[in-house]
């Protein structure tokens, strides 16, 4: 009896030692599976994610497999004190169980955050940012703020005609007019204090070493932190050539359209108007038919509003005035006929002094008063106009002063053809065209050309 009762007890303890095992070496095989996950992911790199994650997940499965083999076990007859010791255990594995799913699912949110995470932008080094500037179809020139070059890319060294050897360490003046070198200091200095900077790309005259002189636009930008400037220079000669072209076709067209106007369309209204008026006679209606008299009336004066509109329209696209080569007298009919057709405040005044003798620089200075002028009644809103000519040292000014708004807002914000239409004439006549807000307020047009009839003057031969 004394054996048989010694069996039967030794029976449960045994299976709770098996069971106690089964949950040590779970807990141990999952804690080793965790720590070899935990040092692989530390150690891999970010593209084995997957095989982190799949041995996360085979790692889990295998401790809750072993885990619940272990649990299915049927408990045996035991003590009081051997029931609760096996309830312990188990709460033990469960924990353990839930633990490992806890941290598996935290692995494996770590892996996917880190995949998703955006790579860093690589750095460029100071020869590739070289072989970028060389590559440039633009000209690019380094200066300092004392108007030193510094800089000078391939493409620089095609525009200019010059090499980079010669030209590093050269003012200004070596690459552009004088009047344009004064321009681009006066940019550096107003950027050196601060000043506000008209954001428009300047246009100026470039100069190759044969005295080749070409237009050019420059836009003028500082080096961030630096003491430098960086100019991007383009050659527009083949745009100003396109662009004479352009308004040169557009300037024989109108003058088509205003002889089509003139010897067609108001000989035809003229026609008709005489041919009222010879109704009327024969007609020779008396006293008693008033409203047929007025009713002829009426006729005849819609005529002669049509024919005026047309004679109008005609010298509007090509001013008969300008052919006997008289801009001052062009410009001051343009102004009696604002005022008298818009009930508007315009004047003329001439301080030039001369009589422009090159008919095609007469008519793009009328052309660009023109287009001013309607520019400040239309879109600006003006209620006095002033239109300006007067000649400097080796130039010819004209200025239109309005009191309206400044077309910047206006005009440009609907394509700003005129404006554009407007510098493209200035170009071509070798000057340039600005807008200027005067202290009295309104919009001033300046626009400033080389005076060529002083220089025709000065050599009658």
């Amino acid at each position: 009896m004394r054996c048989s009762g010694t069996l039967s007890n030794a029976r449960p303890q045994a299976a709770l030692a098996r069971r106690s095992r089964a949950a040590t070496g779970v807990e141990s095989e999952y804690m080793a599976a965790k720590r070899g996950l935990v040092g692989s992911t530390a150690r891999k790199p970010q593209d084995e994610t997957s095989l982190n994650q799949s041995a996360c997940r085979q790692a889990s499965q295998a401790a809750m497999a072993k885990a619940q083999s272990a649990s299915q076990q049927p408990p045996s007859a035991s003590t009081e004190s051997g029931q609760k010791g096996r309830a312990l255990k188990h709460e033990k594995l469960q924990s353990t169980i839930a633990k490992g799913r806890r941290m598996g699912r935290e692995l494996e949110a770590d892996n996917r955050t880190s995949g998703d995470q955006p790579p860093i932008a690589p750095i460029l080094t100071s020869g590739q940012l070289r072989a970028i500037i060389n590559a440039t179809a633009d000209a690019i020139l380094t200066v300092d703020s004392a108007g030193r070059i510094l800089d000078f890319n391939p493409a620089a060294e095609a525009m200019f005609a010059c090499s980079s050897t010669v030209i590093i360490g050269q003012p200004l003046e070596s690459l552009f007019s004088t009047i344009s070198a004064q321009l681009l200091r006066s940019h550096l200095c107003a950027e050196a204090t601060n000043s506000t900077l008209d954001e428009q790309d300047l246009l100026i005259e470039g100069r190759r070493p044969d005295d080749d002189i070409f237009l050019a636009e420059v836009a003028v930008r500082p080096a961030a932190d630096q003491d430098l400037f960086v100019f991007v220079v383009r050659d527009l000669s083949e745009r100003r050539r396109l662009e004479h072209q352009l308004i040169e076709l557009n300037t024989r067209q109108q003058q088509q359209v205003s002889r089509e106007i003139h010897d067609d369309i108001a000989q035809q209204l003229s026609g008709i108007l005489m041919l009222a008026s010879n109704i009327e006679r024969r007609l020779a209606l008396p006293a008693k038919e008033p409203k047929l008299r007025q009713d002829f009336e009426q006729l005849q004066g819609h005529i002669k509003q049509t024919l005026d509109s047309a004679r109008q329209l005609s010298k509007r696209l090509a001013p008969a005035d300008l052919a006997s080569d008289s801009l001052p007298a062009a410009l001051s009919e343009l102004a009696a006929r604002v005022q008298q057709n818009f009930g508007l405040e315009c004047r003329f005044r001439d301080h030039s002094g001369l009589s422009i003798s090159d008919h095609t620089q007469s008519l793009h200075l009328f052309r660009i008063a023109q287009e001013a002028v309607s520019n400040a009644i239309h879109l600006g809103q003006a209620t006095c106009i002033e239109i300006h000519l007067q000649t400097l040292d080796d130039s010819i000014r004209l200025s239109v002063r309005h009191n309206g708004r400044s077309p910047r807002g206006s005009a440009d914000a609907s394509g700003g053809l005129g404006l554009r239409v407007m510098r493209s004439r200035a170009n071509i006549l070798g000057g340039q065209c600005r807008f200027i807000s005067p202290p009295g307020g309104g919009t001033l047009l300046q626009c400033d050309i080389p005076d060529w009839s002083s220089a025709t003057s000065a050599n009658p031969g």
